[in-house]
């Protein structure tokens, strides 16, 4: 229930909610690869350039705890584009 009701905040744009919650879950399941990548989305669906940092993190995070998450990798990697690396 509780992911669901994340994901309809980033749907209606609502970002900042949608980290702050994906925030919490990560610290009551800091293994909760899915919190991590969201958190990422919703970090550039923000559209803030100085976002990225913060979305590569999570995108790192992510893959680092789920090698075989290929989106992770993939968001990881646009991420890190977008930083110029």
């Amino acid at each position: 229930m509780w992911p669901r009701a994340v994901l309809r905040a980033g749907e209606k744009g609502e970002h900042d909610a949608a980290i702050a919650d994906y925030s919490k879950a990560i610290s009551i399941y800091p293994r909760y690869t899915d919190a991590y990548y969201n958190c990422g989305i919703a970090y550039i669906l923000k559209g803030e350039q100085g976002l990225y940092d913060r979305a590569k993190a999570d995108f790192a995070q992510a893959y680092k705890l789920d090698p075989d998450d290929v989106d992770a990798k993939e968001r990881l990697e646009l991420a890190l584009t977008k930083l110029g690396y």
